[in-house]
């Protein structure tokens, strides 16, 4: 099992693999009709990170951030079985039962988005029965507005709202990134 990495000052690098249809993608501005093929096979990917001497990815399925359910389920498993690397997986984890699942399968550190959004109770109760070593809270905005479901959603907050999601959840470093369109 691959260790928490850091590097001096306490920043770290993860090359994102973000999983669309089966392949590695990139979106335009989180469009999903605007996007290109980074690699049809995902582990070929994983692999080349691999091989430049990376030793952690962050894995997102936007399939699944889209529908709000795993559905790259079984090409991450290929992922985590044929590799040792740190993963860390968002997209499309909405249960207790979700996050269990990836963190047996050997998945490093889940990122909750959306439900940090629509059930923040929710993320209370991962932080505190898998630890906070083991969940973050990723919140993506567009043009100072929260994102949800995969950017295809507005809510209602602004990008202040990640600092207080982070404080409710017990995580200062909660993560955010911006889309300016």
């Amino acid at each position: 099992m691959a260790k928490f990495p850091r590097n001096g000052g306490g920043r770290m690098i993860f090359p994102a693999i973000d999983l669309l249809g089966g392949e590695s993608v990139r979106l335009y501005q989180g469009d999903y009709q605007k996007k290109m093929v980074v690699e049809t096979d995902p582990f070929t990917q994983l692999q080349a990170i691999e091989a430049a001497g990376l030793r952690q990815v962050h894995l997102v399925d936007l399939d699944g951030a889209k529908k709000g359910a795993s559905v790259n389920a079984d090409l991450i498993r290929r992922l985590r079985e044929n590799s040792d690397i740190f993963l860390e997986l968002g997209g499309g984890i909405r249960t207790l039962q979700q996050i269990d699942d990836y963190l047996q399968l050997g998945i490093n550190r889940v990122i909750l988005g959306s439900i940090a959004v629509t059930n923040p109770e929710l993320v209370q109760e991962a932080v505190t029965r898998f630890g906070p070593e083991k969940i973050v809270v990723g919140v993506d905005g567009q043009d100072g507005q929260v994102k949800t479901a995969g950017w295809t959603e507005a809510s209602q907050h602004t990008g202040r709202y990640c600092n207080a999601t982070g404080k409710r959840v017990g995580r200062y470093d909660c993560r955010s990134r911006t889309i300016r369109r």
